[in-house]
């Protein structure tokens, strides 16, 4: 227990009581080697995370099933709120997709013509084909976050066999019963624990994970998902991370909204009760929220960040204990904090 953080509750009447069930989900799933390799593709390269999003909430068997799905209104707002673009030439309409705005310079050379000062980016909607799902799937499965097997299904007799990669044998091509020729595909498996952090609780655990990752390696004494007591009520509240440095305690609050809504006022009631023990509150959501509670929490030393900002996350925190910035100086009003 962070001893600090204990003294500074205790002062305001509060109490640490324990750690809350998505605490120990999260500290569970980080002792896991998924865990390590999850982050490392996920902090090298945010479009993991804006796929990996869509990828792992859902159930999905092969390339074709995610391909059919991408045009509901879910993945384009997936899509929309995420930093995910496209790159396209002007010259051969020729598409390299996915990147991240800004990644590469428009002055660059096209792959395909070799023509230069022709790039352009622009928003990544419901546009994805097989082609790029099959690149995505495969990277993940390179980096053993995905298994896949192969299926092999007679069109006439409605069998279906699955051998494992690199098992497969030209005998396999035709049925055996009929000799009709079988139909062929890969289908891919997400681990048990990859799926957990991503569906439990509604809207699993993935935001509150992917923050204390962020956390740890600043600020190693960071508490993770525990309750927090007032000692005149006995009502107790869960906080995702408590950090606490110079007398000043800063809470991060998580809240995983509808994906083709902004967050109202009523979402956030319990942000209140954390703001009473809490000198500042960092709120990470998943989308965009309205204007309504941003203009209501404004002055009220509340930090908003938004999903597709969360790498942000450990620079914001520094600010607020004063600490020399690790990276590009992260202007104050641009988080709503002085």
């Amino acid at each position: 227990m962070n001893d600090e953080i204990a003294r500074l509750l205790k002062a305001r009447d509060y109490e640490l009581t324990g750690d809350s069930s998505t605490g120990k989900a999260v500290k569970k799933f980080q002792q896991s080697q998924i865990s390590k390799k999850l982050f490392a593709l996920m902090k090298t390269d945010p479009v993991y995370r804006a796929l990996g999003t869509y990828v792992f909430r859902r159930d999905f068997k092969d390339v074709d099933s995610l391909a059919q799905q991408t045009g509901s209104i879910n993945f384009e707002n997936t899509i929309r709120e995420s930093p995910v673009k496209k790159l396209a030439c002007r010259a051969c309409h020729y598409t390299i997709c996915p990147i991240l705005k800004g990644s590469q310079s428009p002055t660059a050379v096209c792959p395909k013509c070799r023509k230069g000062g022709c790039l352009i980016t622009d928003d990544w909607e419901a546009g994805v084909d097989k082609a790029v799902w099959s690149s995505y799937l495969d990277s993940l499965r390179k980096a053993g976050l995905i298994a896949r097997h192969f299926e092999v299904g007679c069109p006439s007799c409605l069998t279906v066999t699955h051998y494992e990669e690199g098992k497969l044998t030209t005998d396999h091509m035709k049925c055996k019963a009929c000799k009709t020729f079988n139909e062929n595909k890969w289908v891919y498996t997400v681990p048990e624990d990859i799926r957990l952090i991503w569906d439990s609780n509604g809207g699993g655990i993935w935001l509150e994970w992917y923050a204390k990752e962020l956390l740890t390696k600043s600020f190693p004494d960071v508490l993770q998902g525990v309750f927090v007591r007032n000692k005149k009520t006995k009502k107790a509240i869960e906080v995702d991370c408590l950090i606490a440095r110079k007398g000043k305690l800063v809470s991060v609050f998580s809240r995983v909204l509808p994906i083709d809504k902004r967050g109202e006022t009523k979402d956030f009631a319990d942000l209140e009760k954390v703001r009473k023990f809490s000198d500042v509150v960092i709120v990470i959501t998943t989308t965009r929220v309205s204007s309504d509670v941003t203009d209501f929490y404004k002055g009220k030393r509340v930090i908003f960040i938004e999903g597709k900002d969360i790498e942000a996350l450990p620079e914001v925190m520094f600010k607020q204990f004063n600490i020399p910035s690790r990276k590009k100086a992260i202007k104050s009003k641009d988080f709503g904090v002085k």
